[in-house]
Formats: structure tokens, sequence, C-alpha cells
């Protein structure tokens, strides 16, 4: 069973879609309802650039205290 999307607060983590075409994005999740399991949500994702179903989805914690995933594997601190 997925786990729903109210398991994943946005104040500490951020859900991200990437695609094989390399095209990459976080993903606005507010209009979603809670209830929607992450395995739906990449059983509806499409990428913009190329057309493929073929997206993960990663989801990253940034643990509520003021870190931010960047691209590339770096952290910045938010201020």
């Amino acid at each position: 069973m997925s786990n729903p999307l109210s398991d994943f607060p946005a104040d500490a983590f951020q859900i991200f879609a990437f695609c094989d075409c390399g095209h990459r994005t976080a993903l606005d999740l507010s209009a979603l309802p809670e209830t929607m399991t992450v395995d739906r949500l990449r059983a509806r994702l499409r990428c913009r650039e190329c057309g493929s179903r073929e997206v993960s989805v990663r989801i990253i914690w940034h643990g509520g205290i003021g870190y931010k995933h960047e691209w590339g594997g770096a952290v910045e601190r938010r201020l």
C-alpha cells in the first residue's frame, strides 16, 4: 500500500518528478487531495518536455528545519 500525500507535509518534504530525458521539476501538490497516494500521483504524471509517462517520483526530506534540496545534491540554508 502506498503512502498518502498527507504523510509528507510541505514544511518537511518536497516531492520531485524526474524523467529519463533529463527534465525534472518540483511538484506543487496544493491542488491535490491529501488522501491521494504516491502511487496514484506517479501514475498521473507525464513529462512536459518529451511526453513520456515513465516519470519517477522522489521525496526529499528537508526536516522542516530550514534546509531545502537544490539540484546537483547541494544543500542550501533558507534564512
